[in-house]
């Protein structure tokens, strides 16, 4: 038998008169939503999950934050934070929906609401069983609320995050399987470091830059 799989063919117990070639579905809507280059055609998948009854809660969440983050990035902030508020009423465990929330908080100016969902963040992440990819993202969530107490002035508690940031982020390095064995500095952990995970060298420049 031969299936298509998004352009593959695989071939699964070939024999002379048993192969046939399935037909491939396209992309369901979390896939639109979630993935492609145009931002206005996610939104609206997202919307269409969002709006379903026959989608999962699991699957509205993930619509809710992920349209709420494209929503950020037009400027959107207002509309961004009621997609993260309506993610929350549904799972009010979801770590990364508070982290963004209190970005989007941030960019409003209102530090202190930001760094209350940041302290939510960490909580629930400190909480968790440990996952792949866990202490790189709370790094982050440390990182922004350095930023966040940084802005109020407060820097003794930024520098305080930002050295947690660097401590978990090098610790999740260190775990990597392709890890150059001499060591290396932030910048070239910078370029060796899975690319979703961000700029460890901007961890390190955002502590020294407030020295």
């Amino acid at each position: 038998m031969m299936r298509l799989v998004y352009g593959l063919v695989v071939i699964i117990g070939v024999g002379p008169t048993s192969m046939a070639l399935a037909q491939v579905s396209p992309p369901g809507p979390i896939f639109r939503c979630t993935f492609g280059d145009n931002p206005d055609e996610r939104v609206g998948a997202c919307t269409a999950i969002i709006q379903s009854g026959s989608e999962s809660q699991e699957n509205r969440v993930m619509a809710l934050h992920t349209r709420g983050g494209l929503y950020a990035n037009k400027g959107d902030i207002d509309r961004a934070i009621q997609d993260y508020d309506e993610g929350l009423r549904l799972n009010p465990n979801y770590v990364n929906l508070y982290h963004s929330r209190g970005n989007a908080y941030r960019a409003k100016g209102d530090n202190d609401r930001a760094i209350r969902d940041y302290d939510e963040a960490i909580r629930l992440g400190s909480t968790m069983a440990v996952i792949p990819d866990l202490a790189a993202a709370l790094a982050f969530v440390f990182n922004d609320r350095g930023k966040a107490y940084n802005i109020k002035g407060d820097n003794s508690r930024a520098i305080q995050d930002y050295d947690e940031a660097i401590k978990l982020y090098t610790r999740e390095y260190e775990s990597c399987e392709f890890r150059n064995p001499q060591p290396e500095g932030p910048a070239q952990i910078q370029r060796r470091f899975p690319p979703h995970y961000g700029s460890h060298a901007a961890l390190w420049d955002s502590r020294t830059d407030r020295r």
